[in-house]
């Protein structure tokens, strides 16, 4: 609230915090227009990847710590094209990959049975995709896949299906699985839930989606 204090006294500010209706809504009204002159944010968290290095474990005594058991290495990431992902196999399902230290983005991640993961590197990713045309989670949704935090239905849903089909773009991206499944992010805002504020869930021009999917050998991934 600080960058507020020149257009919105201090003295509003203090019966605000007293519950005073009329400076709540002013004090609502000048924090909105403050957010207004920001710039965008992407949803697609971007930085430098890493991921612990098998080969060097971290002394005994430092293991366990926030970064776990070994030292970190650079990721390395290229565009994965539709062909990588053909034929792959599901062994699980994530939805808070992407740690950074303290907490998760909330990367969507598919595990497959060689043991690489395919990261969908978008902030609280499954509150964007959805699965057969359901959003993997929305709290106002009751027929999101994930209800109170138990994303049992989803899982149970992708574990070993087989993807046949994978497309990526720009702001969009699908998957098609063995069994039927569908797993995708819309390129229509309209056909994606809104943010709590009722603002569009929707990426920056200049975001592209396909160059921004990865294939890591860890799901354990910090940014």
């Amino acid at each position: 609230m600080s960058h507020l204090k020149g257009k919105v006294t201090l003295a509003v500010m203090s019966a605000a915090k007293r519950g005073n209706p009329l400076a709540k809504q002013l004090v609502t009204q000048e924090t909105k227009r403050f957010a207004s002159t920001l710039p965008d944010q992407s949803p697609i968290i971007t930085g430098d990847y890493m991921i612990p290095d098998l080969n060097r474990p971290l002394p005994e005594d430092m293991q366990g710590g926030m970064l776990g058991d070994y030292e970190m290495k650079a990721l390395d990431i290229t565009p994965i094209q539709s062909t990588d992902l053909k034929g792959r196999k599901v062994a699980a399902a994530m939805i808070s990959l992407g740690s950074y230290g303290v907490g998760t983005h909330g990367f969507f991640g598919l595990l497959f049975e060689d043991e690489h993961w395919l990261v969908v590197p978008v902030h609280m990713a499954r509150s964007w995709l959805s699965l057969d045309g359901r959003i993997l989670e929305d709290e106002r949704d009751t027929r999101a896949w994930i209800q109170n935090g138990d994303d049992a239905a989803m899982s149970d849903r992708l574990m070993g299906a087989e993807i046949t089909e994978a497309m990526f773009a720009a702001h969009a991206l699908a998957l098609e699985f063995d069994n039927g499944a569908s797993l995708r992010i819309a390129k229509d805002p309209a056909q994606r839930p809104k943010f709590p504020d009722g603002a569009a869930r929707a990426f920056l021009p200049t975001d592209n989606l396909a160059n921004a999917v990865f294939l890591s050998p860890s799901g354990e991934i910090f940014v």
